[in-house]
């Protein structure tokens, strides 16, 4: 909270506390991250729960909150921010990222998971202040060089793993050419967003055989990013295409 503070509040201060509609606002790709962020920190809390030997179904149920809870700061933060506000559509993102960990937990392994990838767009140029100076910033930033994907682990739905290596199925979604929120700023400004569906292969970590703890945790890490793969996409400017190589 304290990083987060210093890139998004640093500069700006803060004010009366307001709400605010940012549900049209970068083409839905801030709920996705929202969303991912909140999963995860439900699967972790879980796993914490389960640690300190909570019951399956008392983890389970305050794992989903604790990561709704914890995500709320954030929401609070822009209720102050000059710039934003308290965004109801943000606090239904998170809401819908822990709710995919509360549904599948329990019930075997996870079938669904959320993943992260990212590469620099020739945007954030154009705006450093909102899309990030440098990489350190644009990663987290900048909404037109990320994807956020669903990865599907169909192999968890046979007894016996068909397959010795855990390939998944991915569902990626992005968007482009946003240097602004909302899209009527952007034709303002020439520019024309465009949202763009990916179609590829991962790999679910978890099911990878690590005897070292230090192993389990990189491939926890690991389960957050989508690897570097095809890749089969469309949009409605280019149509369908095929990528050798998409990250």
């Amino acid at each position: 909270m304290g990083a987060l503070g210093c890139i998004w509040y640093g500069q700006q201060g803060f004010d009366r506390f307001t709400f605010f509609n940012d549900a049209p606002q970068w083409m839905g790709m801030d709920k996705a991250g929202h969303a991912m962020t909140a999963f995860y920190l439900a699967e972790h809390t879980h796993e914490a729960l389960r640690t300190l030997c909570y019951s399956p179904r008392k983890a389970r149920n305050m794992a989903a909150v604790l990561a709704w809870t914890a995500m709320l700061p954030i929401e609070i933060l822009d209720g102050f921010s000059p710039a934003y506000g308290f965004s109801w559509a943000d606090a239904g993102a998170n809401l819908a990222g822990a709710m995919l960990f509360w549904v599948q937990n329990g019930r075997g392994p996870l079938l669904v998971r959320p993943k992260y990838s990212f590469q620099p767009s020739p945007y954030a140029a154009l705006r450093p202040g909102v899309l990030g100076d440098g990489l350190a910033e644009q990663w987290l930033k900048d909404y037109n060089g990320q994807t956020y994907w669903l990865s599907f682990d169909w192999q968890a739905l046979f007894k016996r793993r068909p397959l010795s290596v855990p390939l998944t199925w991915a569902i990626g979604y992005g968007a482009e050419e946003m240097v602004y929120a909302r899209r009527d700023e952007n034709l303002q400004a020439g520019f024309r967003p465009y949202r763009q569906l990916y179609f590829s292969v991962d790999i679910e970590w978890r099911q990878v055989p690590a005897s070292k703890p230090w192993l389990r945790s990189v491939f926890r890490f690991l389960n957050m990013i989508k690897i570097p793969a095809p890749a089969l996409s469309w949009d409605e400017r280019q149509g369908w295409r095929f990528h050798w190589l998409y990250f």
